[in-house]
C-alpha cells in the first residue's frame, strides 16, 4: 500500500508542473491577442497577472512550516572497520 502512495504521489510530483505550465499557456494565449496591425493587446495586464499570481505563492509558502520531528532520519553512513583488515 505504501508502495502504491508513494509511486503515485512521484507521478504527481513530475504531473503537476507540467499541468500548471499548461494551463497558463491557455490563460496566456487567451489574454494577449493581436491587432489588426499585428501589435500585441493586453500584453500588460498579462504582466499583472503574472505579478499578482506570483505574490499569491509568497504568501502561501509563507503557511508551510516543516516540523522536524516527523521527518525520517538518515540512516548513518557506512564506516570502514579499523580492527577488520
Amino acid at each position: 500500500m505504501a508502495l502504491i502512495i508513494a509511486a503515485v504521489a512521484l507521478r504527481c510530483h513530475r504531473e503537476l508542473p507540467r499541468a500548471l505550465r499548461r494551463y497558463a499557456t491557455l490563460v496566456a494565449g487567451r489574454v494577449v491577442s493581436r491587432d489588426p496591425d499585428g501589435t500585441l493587446l493586453h500584453f500588460g495586464a498579462l504582466g499583472w497577472v503574472a505579478g499578482g499570481c506570483t505574490l499569491l505563492c509568497v504568501l502561501i509558502a509563507r503557511g508551510i512550516q516543516v516540523v522536524p520531528d516527523t521527518l525520517p532520519q538518515r540512516a548513518p553512513e557506512w564506516t570502514a572497520c579499523v580492527t577488520c583488515a
